[in-house]
């Protein structure tokens, strides 16, 4: 049985959130300069150091949300990691004038991450998604990971005002890592609110990941991936959902990154006249 020290979230993320060298700065959210070794080395040393960890993602979907929502925004803050999650945010850092790394969807850290588990023996609690995916996608992750501990699911269509049987439910089961797969900002707010009740080390927001790791959506093609074209694909595959999403939200968010930029060469420029 594993033990978690409450009042401290894992120090290691703290240095590099704060060093501006290691994240770029996006509609007020810090956005770390991550590859995939580094994201799993993160949580390896929190689980190893039995400390907390609150695991973001960055898309251009959550960015656009994170500008029309305080609350959100102030549980993006919160998070200890916020990874890069779509290639509008690689292609936004440029604009600002500055980089990030790569991105990294679910799918792309998903089978290291349960190969990291089984191998360390930690345990995982899989929340979200409608009725039976969670437990399905803890069932496809252990038939192609023998021996790996999936202590717990549940579908993410419960009373989010008062969480607190399922908050309990998740504490019995004693995971070490708990996916919230509820979706952009419910899973993002849901962990904010709850996070001081819930007893394991780390909690990640994740998304769709369930529906990819049990087939009901489908990666787009190594090449479609390679050109940053995984948006065009999901587009095709669900345009009634996701049309807004994409045909709109992705010219919204260029237009606020120049705007942002517009701003930091405006307190720029007046930084240097005050300096003169």
């Amino acid at each position: 049985m594993h033990t978690i020290e409450h009042a401290q979230n894992y120090a290691g993320t703290n240095a590099l959130r704060n060093d501006a060298n290691n994240t770029v700065s996006m509609f007020g959210i810090p956005l770390m300069k991550l590859r995939l070794e580094d994201l799993l080395n993160i949580v390896s040393d929190c689980l190893d150091s039995q400390k907390r960890l609150t695991i973001n993602y960055g898309n251009v979907r959550t960015m656009n949300l994170v500008y029309e929502d305080e609350i959100l925004k102030m549980a993006m803050q919160k998070a200890d990691v916020i990874y890069v999650d779509g290639a509008g945010l690689l292609f936004g850092a440029r604009l600002l004038g500055k980089s990030l790394p790569c991105r990294m969807t679910g799918a792309d850290w998903i089978y290291d991450l349960c190969e990291l588990a089984r191998r360390k023996r930690y345990s995982l609690f899989l929340l979200g998604g409608h009725e039976g995916v969670a437990q399905e996608a803890g069932r496809v992750l252990q038939e192609r990971f023998p021996g790996l501990d999936v202590v717990g699911t549940h579908h993410g269509y419960f009373n989010r005002k008062d969480s607190r049987p399922v908050v309990h439910m998740i504490n019995q089961s004693r995971p070490h890592i708990l996916l919230v797969g509820m979706g952009s900002p419910i899973q993002e707010k849901w962990i904010f609110k709850y996070r001081g009740m819930l007893d394991v080390s780390i909690c990640w927001a994740v998304g769709g990941l369930f529906n990819f790791v049990t087939g009901r959506e489908r990666r787009a093609p190594a090449w479609m991936n390679d050109h940053s074209l995984e948006w065009l694909f999901r587009l095709v595959q669900d345009p009634k959902r996701l049309w807004k999403r994409y045909v709109v939200g992705n010219p919204v968010f260029i237009l606020r990154v120049v705007k942002q930029l517009m701003h930091e060469k405006l307190l720029h420029s007046e930084a240097a006249v005050d300096g003169e």
